[in-house]
C-alpha cells in the first residue's frame, strides 16, 4: 500500500489536472490500510473471575458454578485477555478441592494456575481454608485492610481500574 501511495503521489505531481483524482485514492489507500490494522489488532479485555461458591455446599449448583467460572477463565486465556481469579468467601475452599487428582475440574484448574491472583485472607481463616490454600500454593490476598479482619481481597480494585468482574 505505501508503494501505491508513492506511486499515486508522483502521478499527482506529474499531472495536475489528476490532482483530485488522486487525493480520493490517497485517502482510499489510507482509509483501507486503517482498516486493515483494526481486523489485524486482536481486541482483548480485562477479566477478573471471582469464585465464592461453596464446595462444602455438596449440590451441583455449587460444582455448576466452579466450572462455569473456569470455563469462562479458560476462554478468556484463549482469547488473550488479562486474567484474574480470585477466590473470597466460602469459595477460598475450592483450591483444596480442585489441587485433587480425582477432582473432575483438576485439568482445567492446573491450566489457569498462573491466572490465580490469590485467596482472600480474611476469608480464608473465616472458613478454614488457609490450610488447603498454601498446599495448593494459592497466595493470600490482604490488599483491602478492613478492619477487624487480617485483610481481604480488595474487589473494588478491579472495577476502579476498568476490569470486566464476573462473580461465581
Amino acid at each position: 500500500l505505501a508503494l501505491v501511495l508513492i506511486k499515486v503521489t508522483a502521478i499527482r505531481k506529474s499531472y495536475p489536472q489528476a490532482r483530485w483524482f488522486s487525493r480520493i485514492i490517497q485517502i482510499c489507500i489510507i482509509a483501507l490500510a486503517f482498516v486493515i490494522q483494526v481486523s489485524l489488532t486482536r481486541f482483548t479485555m480485562k477479566t477478573a473471575i471471582v469464585i465464592m461458591t461453596d464446595p462444602k455446599a455438596g449440590s451441583d449448583e455449587a460444582t455448576s458454578r466452579v466450572l462455569n467460572a473456569l470455563g469462562y477463565a479458560d476462554e478468556a486465556k484463549r482469547a488473550g485477555d488479562e486474567l484474574a481469579i480470585v477466590f473470597a468467601g466460602t469459595g477460598t475452599r475450592w483450591p483444596g478441592e480442585l489441587s485433587k487428582l480425582s477432582h473432575p475440574a483438576n485439568e482445567r484448574y492446573n491450566r489457569l494456575r498462573e491466572n490465580i491472583l490469590g485467596a482472600s485472607r480474611g476469608c480464608a481463616v473465616r472458613n478454614g481454608a488457609v490450610e488447603g490454600l498454601q498446599a495448593a500454593g494459592v497466595p493470600l490476598l490482604t490488599d483491602n485492610a478492613l478492619p477487624g479482619t487480617p485483610g481481604v481481597a480488595s474487589i473494588r480494585r478491579f472495577y476502579a481500574e476498568g476490569w470486566n468482574v464476573s462473580i461465581f
